[in-house]
């Protein structure tokens, strides 16, 4: 009995490890090796042209590639201590908040002004059972309702324009850059600086014969053996309504059961299809989508337009709805359009000189110039950013 016992004795201590305990196997495992955290592909930095400068390129200003910073991905990409930092950080957080999303910058504390625009069914067929064809308004209202919840978005509803002539071919690619001169025609007319249009591919059912009138179709639906699933295929884009490039895409997809009669004329976005499987999956993915959107637009720059100037009074479009308020200071950059290039959209030139909010109204603000704006060429169409 007593062999028996050292010999159980000698196999417990030979299996513990040698040289080190558990609180320091944990230690090492967080210093030794960098986290490795993997982003969704639609919250990873979108690819931007920025047009900052004057005249180059044959005339088209400075273009410069540069990934826009989104969520929290460590900017500092470089120093690999301090990303390991920033990840560990991400890491523990309790989830992506648009407040947090751009840690040592102003840019999130403001709500960016985004319109959004009618979607464009591409296949009517696919929305007749159950008289879906309302979607391209409706859908974009679901998200318009969802988006005007966050903190970072001052929505503006336009669902009767749109931006593509044919949908088929959207998103529209004008140039290399992929910009879209109407949804800066868009953004003039509206005072906002983003844009927000899909196009809905596809809302049809996987098996029409399911909803047919034969006997074998109504035993089918009667025994729940029929294939009632329906999806759901649209294509989001999201432009910067100063120069119409596009600076995120997503695709949204859905498939869920469809349940009601062939001959319910339903609608989309009302009670009876909230009630559907399908209509509960789109809600869903729609307030997903809404996050994502917020993310991305909540560490872009805040950028308003010059509206008026009169001797030292500049007035812009964006107010306390913004989060503006008196005492903020915003930097002036000059919109510069080129004769031989009229259509092209406006590079934009720091001047270095400060605009100082004084009064705040809920959609425009008026600040005082250091000098009044005849003197240093402050114009209708210029811009004040805070970055």
């Amino acid at each position: 009995m007593r062999i028996t016992l050292m010999g159980a004795l000698l196999v417990a201590l030979m299996a513990l490890p040698l040289g080190t305990n558990g609180a320091e196997q944990q230690s090492a495992g967080a210093d030794g090796q960098p986290v490795q955290i993997h982003f969704p592909q639609r919250l990873r930095p979108q690819p931007a042209i920025s047009r900052l400068g004057g005249p180059g390129n044959g005339g088209q200003g400075e273009a410069a590639k540069e990934a826009r910073p989104v969520a929290l991905v460590p900017r500092d990409t470089d120093n690999r201590k301090r990303s390991t930092a920033n990840l560990r950080r991400l890491q523990q957080a309790p989830s992506l908040q648009e407040g947090s999303s751009c840690p040592g910058r102003d840019t999130s504390r403001f709500r960016k002004s985004v319109a959004i625009t009618r979607f464009p069914l591409l296949d009517s067929d696919g929305a007749v059972l159950g008289r879906l064809d309302n979607v391209v308004r409706a859908l974009p209202r679901m998200l318009n309702e969802e988006l005007s919840s966050r903190e970072t978005i001052l929505m503006h509803q336009a669902f009767d324009r749109r931006l593509y002539d044919r949908a088929i071919n959207a998103p529209t690619v004008q140039a290399v850059d992929r910009h879209l001169t109407r949804a800066s025609e868009l953004t003039r007319a509206m005072g906002v600086q983003f844009v927000i249009s899909g196009v809905v591919r596809d809302i049809g059912v996987e098996d029409p014969g399911a909803w047919g009138t034969s006997a074998a179709s109504w035993l089918g639906r009667g025994l729940g053996v029929a294939n009632q699933q329906r999806r759901l295929a649209v294509d989001l884009f999201v432009y910067d309504g100063l120069s119409g490039v596009m600076v995120m895409s997503d695709r949204l997809e859905v498939r869920g059961e469809w349940d009601h009669a062939r001959e319910a004329e339903v609608g989309f976005g009302t009670p009876a299809f909230a009630e559907t499987e399908f209509g509960k999956r789109i809600g869903e993915r729609v307030s997903g989508l809404a996050d994502e959107v917020a993310v991305n637009l909540g560490c872009q720059p805040f950028i308003a337009s010059v509206e008026r100037v009169a001797n030292e009074r500049v007035r812009i479009s964006a107010g306390a709805d913004s989060g503006l308020r008196p005492g903020q200071t915003m930097e002036l950059l000059r919109a510069e359009r080129y004769l031989d290039q009229p259509q092209e959209y406006p590079a934009l030139r720091p001047i270095g000189r400060t605009l100082e909010i004084q009064q705040v109204q809920p959609r425009f603000s008026s600040g005082q110039l250091p000098l009044e704006g005849g003197r240093i060429n402050v114009q209708r169409g210029d811009r004040v950013v805070i970055w």
